[in-house]
């Protein structure tokens, strides 16, 4: 099946490369390879090895955050917030102390979530 292709992107035409945008496949040439593939892959037979393999191909998620890691990093947060407030006390530019504040709120807030 033929692919009409398109000049692509900027940095396609930038460097002189024919690029495609999309390529065009039929659901009609799609479907019935696919079906047979997940026939296959969901065979009585092979069930348990498609579970296994799907199993290990997720990607490990990171363990919650345990209370005391929260309330570490809760901590820590309102200690720079206190430094920062000490800092626009002494004179600091408060637009530059307002972007490290908002950073560690927002942090902290994710802790506490």
């Amino acid at each position: 099946m033929p692919v009409r292709e398109l000049r692509g992107p900027s940095y396609a035409l930038a460097n002189n490369i024919v690029h495609p945008r999309n390529v065009y496949l039929p659901e009609q040439d799609l479907l019935p390879p696919l079906d047979r593939w997940l026939a296959l892959a969901f065979a009585p037979h092979r069930l348990e090895e498609t579970i296994s393999l799907m199993h290990t191909a997720q990607s490990d998620t990171a363990p919650a955050p345990s209370a005391k890691d929260v309330s570490r990093v809760v901590a820590d947060c309102d200690t720079k917030l206190a430094r920062y407030r000490d800092a626009l006390e002494a004179g600091a530019d408060p637009k530059v102390v307002a972007g490290w504040i908002a950073e560690v709120q927002a942090r902290r807030a994710e802790a506490a979530a």
